[in-house]
């Protein structure tokens, strides 16, 4: 519930960070009775990342920015999606007409299909070329 984004590479048994952002730390809440100890977030925390979808080329990253006090569910829907290189670069950034919940890109980065809200749940095919 925050944005932050991190890429790792697996070199044989080897785990290893090779990028992060971290645009800021979620607010926690601490709270303890005598059965049980939980961290509830903030409803102001803005939700960061939805989705994730790699292609060969590109990182793509579906963000919402919306805070659960005032978008209550509509929170966990975007309209803003992110293209990064694997190395963390930006690439450009795509604005939907619809908020999504969840998609996925051809193979060759030339289509984005996504799971939008138009009154109803539909799979929406956009085009990715400039």
């Amino acid at each position: 519930s925050a944005p932050m984004f991190m890429l790792y590479s697996i070199s044989g048994n080897e785990l290893m960070k090779t990028y992060e952002w971290v645009g800021n730390y979620p607010e926690y809440r601490a709270e303890q009775t005598e059965t049980y100890i939980s961290a509830p977030m903030s409803a102001d925390n803005k939700i960061g990342f939805l989705a994730v979808y790699g292609t060969e080329k590109y990182v793509y990253l579906l963000y919402s920015g919306k805070k659960t006090r005032e978008e209550n569910l509509k929170a966990f829907q975007g309209t803003s999606v992110y293209q990064l290189t694997w190395e963390g670069q930006p690439v450009r950034k795509f604005e939907l007409d619809f908020p999504a919940t969840n998609f996925c890109v051809s193979d060759d980065d030339t289509y984005m299909y996504a799971l939008v809200n138009k009154g109803e749940i539909e799979i929406v095919q956009y085009s990715l070329k400039e």
